[in-house]
């Protein structure tokens, strides 16, 4: 709201329920938002956007 946005549209047919969204791809969501990486020394060794895009790239599956 800063920044000037006050508002959102959002298309509710686009909206894909919670339920319907793999577990293991919730979690690389929240492991994203919440910076969730992990390391070997300086080494990371799990970056949840690269998994997040290797997701998408295989296509967004539903459980």
């Amino acid at each position: 709201m800063k920044a000037g946005m006050d508002g959102a549209n959002v298309s509710a047919a686009k909206i894909l329920p919670l339920s319907k969204i793999a577990e293991e791809h919730q979690q690389v969501c929240r492991d994203l938002i919440y910076d969730n990486r992990r390391f070997e020394g300086d080494i990371c060794t799990y970056d949840r956007l690269t998994k997040l895009t290797e997701i998408i790239a295989g296509g967004l599956l539903i459980s």
